[in-house]
């Protein structure tokens, strides 16, 4: 895929995200979206067959990780925080776009399975999985389940508390609960807990 294929298909996936969060999922058409990007129906074909399908690309703007999330990385204090600012941003992620477009993500998914919530992603494994093996080794964490265990445990965890945001209509706080239920996953001890902090970040 050369880069304008690459950056098209993100600005797609921007335009969308943002009609959507103004006006509703529902409420927006293929032609609006094209209007937004000033394309065509037959680019927006070649890339996405529906808006659906645009809908299981939700996480492609978090799996990038841009130069601040780096030097938030490099600058954590322990290996806990390291994971809790990976796990964070895709919080902060559906938040930002809120409860009503994460139903349609999952809704479009529960249709035709997108493989928005993989659970292989290649790159958050990457991230992830060496994190917490250190994490482990540090005593940052006690849990000594393996690395892939804990991850997928992980997953699990944010997609469901997710899903009951969703049901919820965004009435609790979903970055806070998934911190607490992650550090209770975790064991991760007093001194290198988060959840007195704001959302986690120091």
């Amino acid at each position: 895929m050369s880069m304008n294929e690459i950056t098209t298909s993100e600005r797609i996936i921007d335009c969308a995200l943002e009609l959507f969060k103004q006006r509703g999922f529902d409420n927006v058409t293929i032609n609006d979206i094209c209007n937004a990007v000033n394309i065509t129906k037959r680019t927006f074909y070649y890339h996405f067959k529906s808006k659906d399908d645009l809908l299981g690309k939700f996480y492609t703007k978090v799996y990038d990780l841009n130069k601040q999330s780096i030097s938030r990385l490099l600058s954590a204090s322990n290996f806990w925080e390291q994971i809790w600012i990976i796990v964070g941003d895709y919080v902060d992620y559906t938040i930002q776009y809120g409860h009503e477009i994460l139903k349609q993500v999952f809704k479009a998914n529960l249709n035709e399975n997108k493989g928005t919530f993989s659970l292989e992603d290649a790159l958050v494994q990457q991230l992830l999985l060496p994190i917490i093996k250190k994490a482990q080794e540090a005593g940052h964490v006690r849990n000594q389940s393996s690395p892939e265990s804990l991850y997928e445990a992980t997953c699990h965890i944010v997609i469901g508390i997710a899903v009951m945001w969703c049901i919820h209509n965004g009435g609790f706080d979903e970055k806070s609960i998934i911190l607490s239920n992650l550090e209770a996953l975790f064991d991760v001890p007093p001194e290198f807990s988060l959840i007195n902090t704001t959302h986690g970040k120091k």
